[in-house]
């Protein structure tokens, strides 16, 4: 995250961009120290964490009634 400088960013231009450069700088630099494999893997765990959700059993208003279906996506599932 690049913090804005005291009183805006309007106010003071040059200050605001040398704070971005050394963020960006700061940002390379602890990218750099990782292997490609590492930058891959906290790739996919970044996206594979994007979107996450529980299937829910579907209940009928019969309590003896279920369905072992998400009622998202209709995937059968596991009940135990």
């Amino acid at each position: 995250m690049i913090s804005e400088v005291q009183g805006g960013a309007h106010n003071d231009i040059e200050k605001q961009a040398k704070e971005i450069e050394n963020t960006i700088k700061a940002s390379l630099h602890e990218l750099l120290l990782l292997s490609s494999e590492e930058l891959v893997n906290q790739r996919h765990k970044k996206f594979r964490s994007i979107g996450q959700f529980n299937h829910v059993k579907r209940v009928s208003i019969s309590k003896f009634q279920t369905s072992n279906k998400c009622v998202l996506c209709e995937q059968e599932m596991n009940i135990i």
